[in-house]
């Protein structure tokens, strides 16, 4: 386990913030923590009931369902200690030991459901560049009401956009008019390290060979600065770090 996963622990188990924002470079855990662990534990818990894992399109929640689906079904050790009974028309699971129940919609979906969840786990299962700026407010805009009507949110994304842009504005959205944020930036180098590959993941990318394949599947230079290294406008890293507001 790199630091950054206890990071993310950390940050996901609900402790004194009522707004998580994790962004966090492609395939480095955010979504098998946020949407996986940390929801069965939260119940487990017993810090929540109702938890809604929110995507934006139908295609992201197909993706998230079979992820879910799998583990649900697969885990013998989870289906020992906390029978799980998956529920299709649900489009999640019930925990019938704890009365509790996940559930994975489209942010559409769960605009036009009745009662509100105890926590809103929002992964878009896409990059946010994909969005116009305008979009991805408008969006962020919807879920933070929910955080008003006291439901814990957690956004999930990925640093990206021209210098940053739409990184420093979820950042921006949840931190605003909030003392009870916590931003969680994750970088793929460490920039601590004195080795000579500050890789932040070194089990997963133990080698130069393994971060230059990295490096190669991006593309541009542009990329790899914001997905990978969280560059924004100044173009300085910000590494490991987190804040409340």
């Amino acid at each position: 386990m790199a630091e950054f996963h206890r990071l993310m622990l950390y940050g996901a188990s609900f402790i004194n913030w009522k707004k998580l924002l994790v962004i966090g470079f492609p395939s480095c855990g955010k979504t098998v923590i946020h949407t996986l662990i940390c929801p069965i534990w939260s119940i487990i818990a017993g810090k929540a009931k109702r938890i809604t894992i929110v995507t934006l399109s139908k295609n992201g929640r197909a993706i998230l369902l079979d992820q879910m689906r799998r583990v649900v079904l697969t885990n013998e050790a989870l289906k020992q200690d906390f029978p799980i009974v998956w529920k299709q028309k649900l489009n999640g699971f019930v925990l019938p030991r704890f009365g509790a129940q996940i559930e994975i919609m489209t942010l559409a979906e769960l605009n036009g459901f009745g009662t509100l969840p105890d926590a809103i786990i929002f992964d878009p299962m896409q990059s946010t560049l994909q969005l116009p700026q305008m979009d991805l407010f408008a969006r962020l805009s919807e879920l933070l009401e929910y955080a008003k009507k006291g439901v814990q949110l957690t956004i999930l994304g990925r640093g990206d956009g021209k210098h940053g842009a739409n990184t420093q504005l979820m950042e921006q959205c949840i931190a605003a008019e909030a003392l009870d944020s916590l931003p969680i930036r994750v970088s793929f180098l460490d920039g601590k390290s004195k080795s000579e590959v500050p890789r932040s993941w070194k089990a997963r990318y133990p080698d130069k060979q393994a971060i230059k394949r990295v490096v190669e599947t991006c593309g541009t230079g542009e990329q790899f600065l914001t997905e990978y290294l969280m560059y924004t406008g100044e173009l300085k890293p910000f590494l490991f770090t987190k804040s409340s507001s």
